[in-house]
């Protein structure tokens, strides 16, 4: 056994070579291990070097990963070795220690649901400390090989660590957190977890791009979060800006939108008359407070000379606000694409009034003009109610002759029909 500073660090660079590794012999594990359990002050450079030869031996070597972890869960040698390096002002011990942890777990070791329970136990309570950014990575590499370990029953029971993952996938050290984020986005279901944990996890399934891997259960809880948040709009009272969460809102939306973009997950939005009903009344709501000009941040701007009096184009575009309306003409285009029962919805509820009067040009909202056209073209898409609605509003002279045109709809005069051009 290497007991000197010079002789530990000979070890540790020997044991770089797998063939070292396999011949390393227990008792020179077990020593290393022995002297780190002591309660003794710290010789700094010579634990350290020990840290590192125990991280080193277990490197792709399973008989080493065993023994130590063995040896780790007996008489709870785990939690005193992290509580210790926890209170250690030196940042160091903890870090080469989580790291040893994470070669440890991400192989196939012999490991019980007792003993991963223990882990994640312990894992939790040292994660509410842990401030610097190479550890707390580590840490989540040891959870993400904990969770592929587990049973699938138990994965809800690292909803604990959500808050800790994503406190941390914008450092600098944080590939695994967002790892860890997107496995248990995708191998667990969202209705389990309660509604802030599901908050928490909406921005990076947006981010990631997960949306592809949900079923209808998981598609449901985000149409319901949504109508939640949404269904301020129906209050007797004046609704403003001050009821809406627009961080949550728009982040739903998003998703939302994405997942009507697929065939099979439209169909599940579509069945959902509620998410209709809320998307229309909250672009409703949104539009007649911009036309009220009470509510700056959804006001219009529609000439050039009010786009050049902002001090900071690219703070418009920062707004979480920028580009709402166009993404709920988006969303309805998609609710009622093809489908009779939304589009007469729509309809009924003067669906087409509210949106040519969104028409007009807007800075705030890019394209709107030619969204709008895209939504009327989809509601009246195969729907006879509906064009007859829009005739009656061509008739009474709703909106000017240059965005019928632009629309592609024309009154016939020997019949009174109105036609509308087929979307390209």
């Amino acid at each position: 056994m290497a007991d000197s500073l010079s002789e530990m660090q000979e070890l540790r660079k020997s044991l770089e070579l797998q063939e070292n590794r396999e011949a390393l012999d227990n008792y020179t594990i077990e020593s290393c291990l022995n002297q780190l359990y002591e309660n003794e002050p710290l010789d700094r450079e010579l634990t350290l070097e020990r840290l590192r030869v125990l991280r080193n031996c277990v490197a792709n070597t399973k008989q080493n990963a065993d023994l130590i972890l063995t040896n780790l869960l007996t008489e709870n040698h785990l939690d005193h070795v992290i509580q210790k390096y926890i209170n250690n002002e030196d940042c160091l011990f903890l870090r080469i220690f989580a790291q040893l942890l994470a070669n440890i777990l991400c192989q196939k070791v012999n490991i019980s649901h007792d003993q991963i329970d223990i882990l994640r136990d312990t894992l939790k309570s040292a994660s509410y400390t842990i401030s610097d950014d190479r550890t707390a990575n580590f840490v989540s590499f040891s959870l993400f090989s904990l969770m592929e370990k587990c049973k699938e029953e138990d994965l809800e029971k690292f909803s604990a660590f959500i808050s800790f993952w994503n406190k941390n996938c914008h450092n600098s050290e944080c590939e695994f957190h967002l790892l860890c984020l997107k496995h248990f986005v995708v191998k667990h279901s969202l209705p389990k977890l309660d509604v802030v944990d599901r908050h928490v996890l909406y921005p990076v399934i947006k981010d990631l791009e997960l949306c592809d891997q949900f079923d209808e259960g998981n598609i449901d809880v985000i149409i319901s979060d949504f109508t939640r948040l949404t269904d301020f709009v129906f209050k007797t009272q004046h609704t403003n800006m001050d009821d809406m969460k627009p961080v949550e809102t728009i982040t739903l939306l998003d998703i939302i939108i994405v997942l009507s973009k697929s065939e099979g997950k439209r169909s599940i939005l579509q069945k959902n008359k509620s998410l209709m009903i809320n998307t229309l009344y909250l672009l409703r709501m949104i539009h007649e407070l911009g036309k009220l000009g009470k509510e700056e941040s959804v006001k219009p701007i529609s000439k050039l000379s009010e786009l050049a009096n902002l001090k900071d184009n690219q703070q418009l575009e920062d707004d979480p606000i920028f580009g709402l309306k166009v993404k709920l003409i988006q969303l309805i285009v998609n609710l009622v694409w093809e489908h009779p029962e939304n589009q007469n919805l729509v309809g009924e509820h003067s669906g087409f009034q509210l949106l040519l009067d969104c028409s007009q040009v807007d800075a705030r909202n890019p394209f709107i003009t030619q969204w709008v056209v895209m939504s009327v073209k989809a509601l009246c898409q195969g729907n006879p109610e509906n064009q007859a609605i829009l005739a009656g509003l061509r008739r009474e002279g709703v909106a000017d002759s240059a965005l019928w045109k632009e629309l592609g709809i024309q009154l016939d005069p020997n019949d009174d029909k109105i036609k509308v051009a087929s979307s390209k």
